[in-house]
């Protein structure tokens, strides 16, 4: 028995199968690129902003990066005349105008600065111990120095803000 040929058709007329690759759209690479980068805009641009800030932050930090002194008592410093004139504040409320005031809201305090913090926006949320630990510890992008009030100093600020923030000077 001989096998029997199929009599063959010119090219133009032959159907050609379809193909798994063939059967699927197709889109060029960079227009589905495009396709998903305006689908998911508002999240790419989020993240680009987190990035950025984070970039800056550790560039700024980096730059201005300073070994902590060990907690010890600082070395007495010659007092110029205009310090010797200038009394020591007395009141914690003195003390706060004198090392916070300048950029803290704190109405009780007679300030009101637009830099910092209002302190009596957060005052459901102070209490003596956390300002306490925002003196000790300042803020991560350094606009508040670490430890700019030291013990007792310290302690007297953290409970007069606990106590007067969100009242009435």
């Amino acid at each position: 028995m001989t096998a029997r040929k199929r009599p063959s058709r010119p090219p133009s007329t032959r159907r050609a199968q379809p193909q798994p690759a063939d059967l699927a759209p197709r889109r060029r690479p960079l227009a589905a690129v495009w396709a998903l980068a305006r689908r998911h805009a508002f999240a790419l641009a989020l993240v680009a902003v987190v990035l950025t800030g984070a970039a800056v932050g550790f560039t700024q930090g980096r730059s201005s990066e300073v070994p902590a002194p060990a907690p010890t008592a600082p070395p007495p410093q010659p007092t110029t005349d205009a310090q010797a004139a200038a009394p020591a504040p007395e009141s914690a409320r003195e003390l706060f105008v004198h090392a916070c005031g300048a950029c803290h809201v704190l109405r009780a305090a007679g300030v009101d600065p637009i830099v910092g913090v209002d302190l009596d926006r957060v005052r459901p949320r102070l209490t003596a111990a956390r300002v306490r630990q925002q003196i000790r510890t300042g803020t991560l992008d350094s606009a508040m120095p670490a430890g700019l009030l030291q013990g007792r100093d310290a302690e007297r600020v953290s409970r007069y803000v606990a106590r007067v923030a969100g009242r009435r000077g």
